[in-house]
């Protein structure tokens, strides 16, 4: 609420929509309020000012969620949830499991298709929207499905912004390769969140420009 009357009484937005600030606030926090619905499109207009919801697509049964935002100029970022423990279906914990399962035995598991759902979502919003520039951005697991998407799409000019993402699958890995000279993604990472230790501790990939935040 604080957040609200500053802009009401200011008359400015918040962010830039397409400003690094704004993306990471849009895949850490305002994405998943969104996303349950304790945050309106007014609420977005708020914070970001005037902008546009121009596409979703959400699956309960995977838990996946997607939405492109496109702001005045024509530019969209598109921002995908993160993982969200309290989910009905646990659809994101599931996902969360399996790609570590696939990690650890080298086998696809049967039920991990947030990944391709990313990808798909990516080229609707491409198709009906040719002449736009497209950007993406998500947290944790989110953060892991828009490096995902710019790696299985290297010919697209794709700018990444993730915060404190989840590795790449092993087999997009193999088949795309590392990502690391990948100057396109860029990664924020506290250097003690859990889930990144665990995935420098089970030597997993995040592509791309990693920059570390240093805490405590």
């Amino acid at each position: 609420h604080i957040e609200r009357m500053w802009r009401n009484l200011s008359g400015k937005k918040l962010y830039d929509l397409n400003s690094d600030i704004g993306k990471l606030n849009l895949a850490g926090i305002d994405i998943y309020d969104y996303d349950s619905g304790d945050l309106s499109k007014k609420d977005l207009y708020d914070k970001y000012g005037e902008l546009e919801v121009i596409d979703e697509f959400i699956d309960p049964k995977t838990g996946f969620s997607g939405y492109a935002l496109q702001d005045p100029s024509g530019k969209i970022v598109s921002a995908y949830v993160g993982t969200q423990p309290d989910q009905e279906g646990k659809g994101d914990l599931i996902t969360d499991g399996l790609i570590a399962t696939l990690h650890i035995t080298g086998m696809w598991p049967a039920g991990l298709t947030q990944m391709d759902q990313a990808d798909s979502f990516y080229q609707r919003v491409k198709e009906n929207n040719l002449d736009a520039k497209i950007s993406l951005t998500g947290h944790s697991l989110g953060g892991a499905l828009a490096n995902t998407v710019a790696m299985r799409n290297l010919e697209d000019p794709i700018n990444v912004l993730t915060l404190n993402p989840a590795p790449i699958l092993n087999r997009d890995v193999v088949k795309f390769g590392y990502g690391f000279d990948n100057d396109r993604i860029r990664n924020v990472i506290n250097e003690k969140d859990p889930l990144y230790l665990r995935v420098i501790s089970a030597d997993m990939v995040i592509p791309g420009q990693v920059f570390r935040i240093p805490n405590g």
